[in-house]
Parts: structure tokens; sequence; C-alpha cells
């Protein structure tokens, strides 16, 4: 599917990063030019230029597009998507959603190239399963996982789905991305915990070390000790196996 882009000035923008950013691209005023495609209209841009605006035609999904947008979204722009969800995308962590959403609107945040073409491949009539953590029906794929813009929970549908068991009959616990897990695996968190009780969460990236399974109650099928947070049980979702 064909979608529209536009990008939009925040209090966080970096004019000369956009002039940086355009220098490399052929500039064809008003178009930014991919493969000799004119792709992006800049309302105004050059010296003493104060703010900045552009916009796409429809475009289907190209690396090529992702690169561009990001690297411009990343100097402090909003990028917005039409038709969505999502329905803004903020590149590389400038601002929070709580500061740009209105009302009703989903918001997604991306930390490299790759991230944002996988939205924009994923954006598909396709029907992805809703969310396990959130159950919001607005999911998309990063292969191998799928994505939940709202929640920020990824999860691997394959291993979600999967009832295999062992040849002792006891069920296969997989992480995140399908790796089979077992009694003293080491695992690494791969999204911010928050902790009832505690004044900060699990951060992702944390390493929890030889685990346990457990059978599963509300999803949670580990038992570990979490270093600062003391003996905890988790869900197999949310880490990975190192």
């Amino acid at each position: 599917m064909r979608r529209s882009y536009v990008l939009g000035a925040t209090e966080h923008t970096d004019l000369r990063g956009i002039r940086r950013v355009l220098a490399r691209y052929r500039y064809d005023a008003p178009w930014v030019l991919l493969d000799a495609r004119p792709v992006l209209e800049v309302s105004w841009f050059g010296e003493g230029a104060v703010s900045f605006y552009a916009t796409t035609p429809p475009l289907p999904p190209d690396p090529a597009l992702a690169r561009l947008l990001f690297d411009l979204g990343s100097c402090g722009l909003l990028l917005g998507v039409s038709p969505g969800p999502p329905d803004i995308v903020i590149c590389g962590g400038h601002s929070t959603a709580a500061e740009v959403a209105n009302p009703g609107e989903i918001v997604v945040t991306v930390h490299d190239p790759g991230q944002l073409n996988a939205i924009m491949t994923g954006m598909s009539d396709t029907n992805f399963p809703p969310c396990p953590e959130c159950n919001s029906e607005y999911t998309y794929e990063m292969d191998p996982l799928l994505v939940c813009p709202e929640c920020g929970h990824e999860w691997n549908p394959d291993a979600a789905e999967s009832t295999e068991s062992t040849a002792s009959g006891e069920p296969v616990i997989r992480d995140s991305v399908g790796n089979v897990l077992a009694d003293g695996d080491s695992v690494t968190v791969v999204k911010t915990l928050k902790v009832k009780g505690a004044s900060q969460p699990i951060k992702a990236g944390t390493t929890v070390r030889n685990i346990r399974l457990i059978p599963p109650v509300d999803g949670h099928d580990i038992d570990a000790r979490v270093d600062g947070f003391g003996q905890m049980k988790l869900k197999s979702s949310i880490v990975k196996k190192i």
C-alpha cells in the first residue's frame, strides 16, 4: 500500500542538521530526488529559514526512502503517516509520545532506518494477531517478530503459538525470538519493565542469569533472581537467550 508522509518541525528541530542531511541528496527545488524520482517536496529551505515542512506523495515502502525520512526525522522533526497507524513516528527519540500525541493518536519511536523501514513495510493489509500484552490491533511485522506500537511489546508469533513438547512430555518454552530455553540459561530482558513497588524499572538489556523454568502463571514461566530487584517471575516472551 502507498502512504504519504509529512515532516513537521518541533521545538527540538535542528535546521543546520537538516541542511547537512539534504546536502547528501540531490535537491532540485522544491523536490528531493531518489534515483531521479521526486519523493520529498520541501516547502521552504535555505539560508535564513526558521522553520521546516516537507511532504511526500503516496509512495510504496522503500529502504532508501526510510533512510531519508529517518535522517531528517532525527533532526528534531516529527514524521506523520497517512493513512496510519501509526499516526506519528519519532525518529531517534528527540521527543516523547506524551509531548506530541493528540488523544487517540498512535505514536511509535524508532532508533534506526531499519526499524522505520520495517514499520513502513509492515503497514500493509495483512491482518496480524493483536498484541498479547495490551490487546491492541495495531501490530506490525519486524521480522521475525511482531511489534505493538502502543505498549512496545515484541514477540515471536510462532514461539507464542508453539505447543511443542520434549520427549518427556514437558512443554518447550521459547524466548522472544524462538530460542528454546532451559534451566540454568542466561537471558537478556528485551524491553523495559515496570516493577510494582520499585522506584525504577528493569531496563531493557539487563542480564538475568541461571533462570529456572516453571509452569506458566499468567504468562510468567521463568523464575530468576534479578540484580537489584531480588527473586522474580518473568515472561519468556520478554527475554532473549544469551
